[in-house]
């Protein structure tokens, strides 16, 4: 009998969340940061040129728009 892979759930969630980061400008691009290099928010700001309140707002404002593309409406 099968088992459940979870190597397959990280691919669909992969597969499922490229066309939504091709979209990205560069400016929504550094939340990247976040994940692949798990950096707080502060520390993107500085190596952006951007404040963390601002980092803040546009990782919000990012998540939204992922939220808003992966969930049925």
């Amino acid at each position: 009998m099968g088992d459940v892979d979870p190597s397959l759930d990280l691919f669909e969630d992969l597969h499922t969340l490229g066309p939504l980061l091709q979209e990205l400008d560069d400016r929504e691009r550094t939340i990247e940061m976040r994940f692949d290099q798990e950096m707080p928010q502060a520390e993107i700001g500085r190596a952006s040129g951007l404040s963390q309140m601002h980092i803040s707002r546009l990782l919000t404002r990012t998540l939204t728009k992922f939220r808003a593309g992966l969930l049925p409406a």
